[in-house]
């Protein structure tokens, strides 16, 4: 399930199965069955834990309908040297369900494949869910329920280039299960962070699958994350140091072909599951995927909101800076006129929170903007700050609120040598989402400095 290095191309066949109008959010009192420990795993939802304010914001049923709105294919050969590969074809939808299938390439039986979606949206803090059903007659398939941001790397190349997602935004993996399909495995849980570098925080088991379908849940809260199978609470991880980090992040559901196992060196993850199947009904099927959220006064919904995420790939590569890690930057020829380049974080004493700063600044004439955009968040009045510096500008710079149900709103960046906080208060979202940007439309050689910028509910 780990995070894919190469692109996602999506198939004219997988996107005309999934064709679809945009679903509509649901809200709390659309969700009839919300609370933890009341429903029957093989029907209906467990959903998050009562008396918390929680609103369903997201749901897809896999009636057909709405899979090509909500989900992107996997689709990489990132895995086994080769030998273990994901493609669209392996996902389908069949009666009201998608299936993850396991096959083998029919003119190679060396070669492995399964399958998986990534969801279109980023999803931040909340409570996720899924009903699955596992295989688990015999080695070879490792299937799974997580976050993840995408990124470029795993994503369509157009759709970074669209400015509809952020270049890099791999913060914090949360799995929400992990099975392998090896006789008497048990379900797992795990937490990475991928800021400065990759590392664990150990997974942890939760039993084995008791019923034929399963229910998994997480619920994501600042400094803590908690693991629910069939609605009861299994385990609670705080979130300390490097560990607490935090943007919203894509949700993944993912079978994964894992061939036999040779050394460390010819395969990329060891899965524990290495066999290749001879079941040719080898599936993972999950009958809906759903996410709540809750408002939560005084809470910064973005991410990376101080540009201090930087990730070191290996001792000469460094991403974060370049391009800020959970910021989007559209940039020419797929949005004329814009220069992705003057947009940059660097290091400076002078950072008002941390470290370091985003910079705004060219040689020559300049159009950029840095933004993001936040998904399925409850309704309800909002705050947007952030503290600016700013040279003289023939045409000001600007930070903004759009796509929130009203007109765009936005406040000029003033003239100020000296750190200087900047507001627009009262954003009354209606629409369960909102894109906070700063834009820039200038001279050479002029420049802003931001940091610490919030979006806070009232």
């Amino acid at each position: 399930m780990r995070n894919s290095r190469g692109l996602i191309w999506i198939t004219a066949s997988l996107c005309t199965l999934f064709s679809c109008e945009e679903s509509p959010l649901i809200s709390a009192q659309d969700d009839k069955s919300n609370s933890l420990n009341t429903i029957s795993n093989t029907t209906g939802t467990f959903g998050p834990p009562v008396g918390q304010g929680y609103e369903l914001l997201f749901e897809d049923e896999f009636d057909g309908n709405a899979c090509g709105c909500n989900w992107y294919p996997r689709v990489d050969s990132t895995y086994a040297n080769g030998k273990s590969r994901n493609r669209a074809e392996n996902v389908t939808i069949t009666n009201g369900m998608v299936e993850i299938r396991y096959r083998q390439i029919s003119n190679n039986p060396v070669i492995q494949t399964g399958g998986g979606l990534i969801s279109r949206q980023t999803f931040g803090y909340g409570y996720y869910e899924a009903r699955m059903k596992f295989f688990k007659d015999s080695r070879g398939f490792h299937q799974s329920f997580w976050s993840l941001g995408a990124g470029v790397s795993s994503f369509t190349r157009n759709m970074f280039e669209a400015g509809l997602l952020p270049r890099f935004n791999t913060v914090i993996e949360i799995d929400g299960v992990e099975f392998d399909s090896k006789p008497g495995s048990q379900l797992e849980a795990n937490n990475l962070t991928y800021i400065p570098i990759r590392r664990s925080q150990g997974a942890r088991r939760m039993g084995q699958p008791v019923n034929e379908w399963t229910i998994i849940g997480y619920e994501w809260l600042p400094g803590k994350i908690k693991y629910y199978v069939d609605g009861v609470l299994k385990d609670s991880i705080n979130l300390i140091g490097d560990f607490n980090v935090y943007a919203p992040q894509n949700i993944w559901i993912t079978g994964l072909a894992t061939p036999t196992y040779v050394s460390p060196e010819t395969y990329y993850f060891d899965f524990g599951g290495h066999e290749p199947l001879t079941n040719p009904d080898a599936k993972m099927q999950v009958s809906y995927v759903k996410y709540w959220a809750k408002r939560s006064v005084g809470l910064n919904l973005l991410g990376n909101n101080s540009f201090e995420y930087v990730q070191q790939i290996n001792p000469t590569t460094t991403r974060g800076l370049d391009d800020p890690i959970a910021w989007i930057e559209p940039f020419a020829p797929f949005q004329p006129g814009f220069n992705r380049d003057a947009s940059k974080v660097e290091v400076s004493a002078d950072a008002k929170d941390g470290n370091n700063r985003l910079v705004h600044q060219a040689s020559t004439p300049y159009l950029t903007t840095t933004k993001q955009t936040l998904y399925a968040i409850p309704n309800g009045l909002y705050k947007l700050t952030a503290w600016v510096k700013s040279s003289a500008h023939v045409i000001p710079s600007h930070m903004s609120c759009a796509g929130y149900g009203h007109t765009e709103r936005f406040v000029n960046i003033p003239t100020s040598n000296d750190w200087v906080q900047i507001t627009i208060d009262n954003i009354n979202v209606t629409t369960n989402q909102a894109v906070i940007a700063l834009h820039s439309n200038a001279q050479a050689n002029e420049w802003i400095y931001v940091d610490d910028v919030q979006f806070v509910a009232k």
